[in-house]
């Protein structure tokens, strides 16, 4: 058995039917009455010695007569017996007696027994019905009440039951019990030194007289009680009892305390037994900590502090992670760590666990950001100024911080787009074109961005020299054919114009510019005119082809629909659409703090997919996932920390509306 007791001050011990502390008298220091009444249909203690010719009943109605019309030899008496409890002696008792001896003869006696004999203590007569006290018995070990006919009785002296009777309307004994309970205790031993919430001890007594009441054990002003259960009225406690008892320390302030322990008996406070134990420690205050963030919120390893306090059994142990990798610690008041590697930009959980020599423990965790700010280095570009038709391309592009996306290296040339047949390794993009550079300048320009959404951008020129004209060749004289007496010249066929564009080209939140290439008779057509307009006829956009015949128009936003393109007499036809938005959707709404959440949404095919999430104020990177080749993507993300989280899509310049997350 175990009792668990807030701490309490010492109360005083309950009146229970049986042990009265305060009836008929005053109960001394080691003393306890016992009652026996007339009503009362318990029978222990209570015994009847009935002799023939006499009558009486004990239990529920303590009554003895002599029965009418009943001759009744002489010395004849009935006897109501009253025990006390084994191990205790009677004081004094108090014996009320309702009586009516009419007959001569018949006498009502209080008797005491002293060494196994009874002795009379006092005689009660009354020919009418009277009622009287008699207090007597010290030093017995039992009381008796008897009716006794001293002389015979004839048949016919008697011819009413009621005649002769006593009835004991109580009995009180106030006994003594003269030994103290037996008590042993074992406490619970402390490793450290230092104890924490409940704090137990195994206590066993046993007692001879009137049985163990309670068990008391106590840290100072804390005491925690084993009441032993009610017996009988001559056991009123059972002679043994044993449990272990704790008390929660909780509410006592940290320090050290003296023990008690005690073991009381059925006669109250009277005979107490009490051992003194060893002083025992208490703290139940847990670890102070403070947590501080990084202060260069672009440091790939900030330097992160735990402030710890511990004013009572002082630190023990630290454990420390970030984003659930372990970092080893040393404990101590002012303790500084850093990650075991480098942060990737974004927000990071550090948790931790600091417990005391008692064994309190403080667990917490706070969220950080890490995010870069500096834009991608772009330089050792070439070539620039003069260049040949095979030249290559080259731009050195690094990012010390958060490093280069991927498929965060974009290259044009003249306006075109022409990443796709670039390559980018060991830090440079290289391009070369696969049909060579055509004569007169060209613009390039290189963009980069890194994993925190920084963007450098660089342009520079080179330019190839026309190649030099071939000496003309003699124009062979026309042929003739003589038909008759005059001649007719060969046909000449007329110039054949194409063009060549796509079948489609997509228009996003920026302007986009249409390749055009003007063939000839198979070779390109510099100089021509090319114009482009829409279904219903209004002008778009118009230029001139250069010496590749390609010309570059440019399509102002929200151009969409078939574009209708002309040069010379020559026209195709290309359709203009929209380029797919960025769009970003939530599985759940509200989860649980640590708990992730799945997001998805679309892009365009292939695209790098930046999910972003807003950090004082400004949008931080928090992981890249890859849209498939039907624009879909998904990604778990895990919301670390209670609180509300904006996020948001990104694929270049493009953004999808921020959702509002919430962990609880």
């Amino acid at each position: 058995m175990t009792t668990v007791l807030r701490v309490a001050r010492r109360l005083p011990l309950l009146l229970v039917p049986l042990i009265v502390l305060a009836v008929g008298g005053e109960a001394r220091a080691g003393e306890a009455l016992i009652r026996y009444e007339q009503a009362s249909p318990d029978p222990s203690g209570l015994s009847a010695q009935i002799a023939p010719g006499l009558a009486g009943c004990a239990a529920g109605c303590s009554t003895l007569r002599v029965p009418a019309w009943v001759a009744v030899p002489a010395r004849r008496q009935a006897l109501l017996q009253y025990a006390a409890p084994t191990g205790t002696q009677i004081v004094d008792a108090q014996v009320r007696l309702r009586v009516r001896t009419r007959q001569a003869g018949v006498v009502a006696k209080v008797q005491g027994r002293y060494g196994g004999r009874w002795l009379d203590l006092a005689r009660v007569r009354s020919e009418q019905q009277a009622t009287r006290t008699v207090t007597a018995g010290r030093g017995a070990s039992a009381l008796a009440v008897a009716l006794v006919a001293e002389s015979a009785i004839p048949r016919t002296a008697v011819r009413a039951d009621g005649e002769n009777a006593v009835t004991v309307e109580s009995v009180v004994l106030r006994v003594r019990d003269a030994s103290p309970p037996e008590l042993r205790v074992e406490p619970e031993a402390a490793g450290s030194g230092w104890l924490r919430g409940p704090v137990c001890a195994a206590l066993g007594a046993t007692d001879v007289g009137l049985g163990v009441d309670r068990l008391e054990y106590g840290i100072g002003a804390a005491v925690a009680t084993l009441q032993g259960p009610e017996g009988s009225r001559l056991q009123p406690r059972p002679t043994a009892l044993e449990g272990r008892l704790c008390v929660d320390t909780a509410q006592l302030p940290d320090g050290a305390y003296g023990t008690t322990a005690a073991a009381i008996d059925g006669t109250g406070d009277g005979n107490r037994t009490t051992l003194a134990g060893a002083l025992v420690r208490v703290d139940n205050t847990p670890p102070s900590v403070e947590f501080t963030g990084p202060v260069d919120s672009a440091a790939r390893l900030p330097e992160l502090r735990l402030a710890l306090a511990d004013g009572a059994s002082g630190l023990d142990r630290v454990q420390v992670a970030i984003g659930g990798i372990p970092v080893v610690v040393t404990p101590r008041a002012d303790l500084r760590f850093a990650p075991p590697q480098p942060l990737q930009d974004g927000l990071h959980l550090v948790t931790w666990q600091v417990a005391d020599a008692a064994g309190n423990q403080a667990a917490g965790q706070a969220v950080f950001a890490v995010r870069d700010d500096v834009a991608p280095a772009i330089d050792d570009v070439a070539p620039v100024g003069p260049a040949t038709a095979e030249a290559q391309l080259r731009a050195r592009v690094q990012d010390p911080g958060s490093g280069i996306a991927v498929d965060g290296v974009r290259v044009a040339v003249d306006g075109v787009d022409m990443t796709a047949a670039a390559t980018f390794a060991d830090g440079y993009l290289r391009l070369r074109h696969p049909l060579g550079w055509g004569p007169g300048e060209h613009a390039v320009a290189v963009v980069a961005h890194d994993r925190s959404g920084n963007r450098a951008q660089t342009a520079w020129t080179f330019s190839v020299p026309a190649p030099p004209a071939p000496p003309a060749a003699p124009e062979p004289a026309p042929a003739s054919v003589a038909v008759g007496d005059g001649a007719v010249a060969p046909p000449v066929d007329p110039p054949v114009t194409s063009i060549e564009v796509p079948e489609r080209v997509r228009v996003g939140g920026v302007r986009r510019t249409l390749r055009v290439r003007v063939v000839t008779d198979g070779s390109p057509a510099s100089g021509v005119a090319v114009v482009a307009t829409s279904a219903a006829g209004g002008r778009i956009a118009a230029a001139v082809t250069d010496g590749e015949g390609v010309v570059r128009l440019p399509l102002p936003r929200g151009t969409a629909g078939s574009l209708r393109i002309t040069a010379l007499e020559a026209e195709a036809v290309v359709r203009a659409v929209a380029a797919p938005r960025v769009e970003l959707r939530s599985a759940a709404r509200r989860v649980a703090a640590g708990a992730s959440v799945r997001l998805s949404g679309s892009a365009p095919s292939g695209a790098s997919v930046a999910i972003e999430a807003r950090v004082r104020g400004r949008w931080v990177a928090v992981v890249r996932v890859e849209a498939d080749r039907r624009g879909a993507f998904a990604t778990p993300v895990r919301l670390p920390a209670r609180g509300a989280y904006a996020v948001r899509a990104r694929v270049g310049g493009a953004v999808s509306d921020s959702i509002r997350l919430t962990a609880d």
